[in-house]
């Protein structure tokens, strides 16, 4: 079974899978303007090309988020964290999404030893990106299919990066939340294994295009009416900033 494989990978930490294997499961879409995404079915071939970037970009943990770090040392903390016997950040994140001022910051300076091949998968995406948007800013999501909530909840990300407007409506709608909602809702956010600092992105992302199984128990108060201020925000910008047809683009292996 081909997640066996995967996890045989993590735990004996050798990570040498032959590129071509995993690459044509990977297509890359242009979805929006400066927004892009990266569809791959296969849950663990897409968590493993995500897990350092975004591990950098947001993690729970102090002495990973922002630093390079060795793969077998977040193994090992994510496992003790969570206390698993086995390391399933595979079947624990579905969808991702980071902004490429902290992609390239991450990508470009891991240690020419630290890097592993679905690292050298991502490192060929983003080159890729960077000759088709000449110098400009992107983001870039990781998603399963391109019409799903998945693709709903990581381009309310993409767009709170991208455009300025829909930031600036969402964390005013954020400033006004009930604070018994915003509180619980943090909270939660924030047991999932969220770092602090995207929090309020966080928020707009959950309450415009739907909460997780845990909030949704939490039973918060009032929830519903505020999910619908959030979503009238949001449907207003997703139906004018993704593509009709996004566009599908050769990487360059």
């Amino acid at each position: 079974m081909i997640i066996k494989k995967y996890k045989l990978f993590l735990e004996e930490l050798n990570m040498r899978p032959e590129s071509d294997l995993f690459s044509n499961q990977i297509e890359l879409f242009h979805c929006g303007d400066h927004i892009w995404a990266i569809k791959c079915p296969d849950d663990y071939t897409r968590a493993l090309m995500f897990m350092r970037p975004q591990e950098y970009y947001e993690s729970a943990f102090e002495e990973i988020i922002g630093k390079q770090f060795k793969v077998s040392n977040f193994v090992d903390i994510y496992k003790q964290h969570y206390g698993k016997q086995e390391f399933t950040y595979g079947s624990d994140w579905s969808g991702f999404n980071i902004p490429s001022n902290i992609l390239e910051e991450c990508m470009f300076n891991v240690p020419e030893d630290e890097i592993n091949n679905w690292d050298k998968l991502m490192i060929s995406t983003i080159n890729t990106i960077k000759e088709l948007e000449k110098g400009h800013n992107y983001y870039l999501l990781g998603v399963d299919e391109l019409d799903n909530t998945l693709l709903e909840h990581e381009f309310a990300h993409a767009m709170f990066y991208t455009l300025p407007e829909y930031k600036a409506e969402m964390m005013k709608i954020n400033d006004e939340c009930d604070p018994i909602v915003k509180d619980m809702m943090y909270k939660c956010i924030t047991e999932y294994g969220y770092a602090d600092h995207v929090l309020p992105d966080e928020m707009q992302a959950y309450m415009s295009t739907g909460l997780g199984r845990k909030m949704t128990e939490m039973n918060i108060p009032d929830v519903e009416v505020w999910m619908q201020k959030y979503r009238n925000i949001f449907d207003n910008y997703y139906s004018k900033s993704l593509y009709s047809q996004p566009k599908k683009t050769d990487i360059n292996w």
